[in-house]
């Protein structure tokens, strides 16, 4: 399958008739430039997402704590007739 060489589409065949070796190089160049640009614009919306995920799962085991403390809290005082209820 590798060795089948891909058909070109009506706008590559038509690029490569309309422009010169360096127009194309030109393009190619800022084909890279602008994927280059768009993985590291991605690399950080992920580093983003991945900050605000860390800081949602620290903030659910506060609230896992929390809800701990309180029913040991609750417990402790309903036990000892403390009239919670």
């Amino acid at each position: 399958m590798m060795s089948q060489m891909l058909q070109p589409t009506s706008y590559t065949a038509s690029l490569a008739k309309s422009l010169t070796i360096d127009e194309m190089r030109a393009l190619h160049r800022q084909a890279l430039t602008e994927a280059e640009a768009k993985k590291t614009e991605l690399k950080l919306v992920l580093a983003s997402r991945y900050r605000e995920l860390v800081g949602s799962s620290d903030e659910v085991l506060d609230m896992q704590r929390d809800a701990k403390k309180t029913r040991r809290t609750y417990l402790k005082y309903s036990w000892a007739g403390g009239g919670i209820d």
